[in-house]
């Protein structure tokens, strides 16, 4: 029976994505294409051949929207603007995307304006195109932006994804609950590495994390695993839960 679950196609981030998605439409109608790796593609049409219902991840590894280099911070944005036309094409709910890295303990207010001057670029090229955007937190990486609720206000007018699994690795996922959001990223860890387990491997309250979706109406979470058995133990727990 399907669901209002989404399953992200990083699951079977080592198969191609027509495989990918095949294997998915038999758990449920909505996937999250995680474009990148193999399973990247501007290709409308590759995905308009099944009878699902898409968000896009846009490229991570592309790139850094919070560069200081021109050169370095178009291509990022040109990367995920491509997702963005993805989307419009497929009629996707929305695109979520990365935020950027700045370079040392001394780079957050330096790179800060780049970073700010991408995101609104990225929001208004969706918006130009018809297409919701949002903005992921991030876990417990050196020189990263967006790991903490406090951070917020410097993406103010973009709407926002909240990854659980990243932030409970930063320690602050009980605040992140507390504001609202749009999309969201469902996994589990034990709080060290960001091992995008079944929920239930780790020590998140998903009870917490399923109040709060409630709360924001959210549609179709996604489940974000790392393997698709990981990802099918998570949808059969998040369905009892949602009886």
């Amino acid at each position: 029976m399907h669901t209002p679950f989404s399953i992200s196609t990083h699951c079977l981030a080592g198969e191609e994505l027509s495989a990918a998605l095949e294997i998915l439409s038999n758990h449920t109608e909505y996937i999250e294409v995680m474009n990148e790796g193999r399973h990247y593609t501007e290709n409308a049409s590759l995905l308009a051949e099944y009878p699902l219902h898409y968000s896009i991840h846009a490229p991570t590894s592309r790139g850094n929207i919070a560069s200081a280099a021109e050169l370095i911070r178009a291509d990022a944005i040109s990367a995920i603007c491509a997702s963005i036309d993805l989307a419009a094409e497929t009629n996707a709910e929305r695109v979520v995307f990365h935020p950027g890295n700045y370079s040392g303990d001394d780079g957050y207010e330096k790179s800060l304006p780049y970073f700010q001057d991408s995101v609104k670029r990225i929001t208004k090229y969706g918006e130009d195109a018809g297409v919701p955007v949002c903005i992921e937190n991030m876990g417990s990486w050196r020189w990263i932006y967006l790991q903490k609720p406090e951070e917020l206000p410097a993406v103010d007018g973009t709407d926002f994804c909240l990854d659980i699994g990243h932030a409970h690795l930063c320690g602050v996922l009980d605040q992140f609950l507390e504001k609202p959001f749009v999309h969201i990223h469902i996994h589990d860890n034990a709080g060290e590495i960001d091992s995008h387990g079944a929920v239930g491997t780790g020590t998140i309250n998903i009870e917490a994390v399923m109040k709060a979706v409630a709360a924001n109406h959210i549609k179709h979470p996604v489940i974000e695993c790392g393997t698709l058995d990981a990802s099918l133990i998570t949808l059969e727990k998040l369905n009892k839960l949602s009886q």
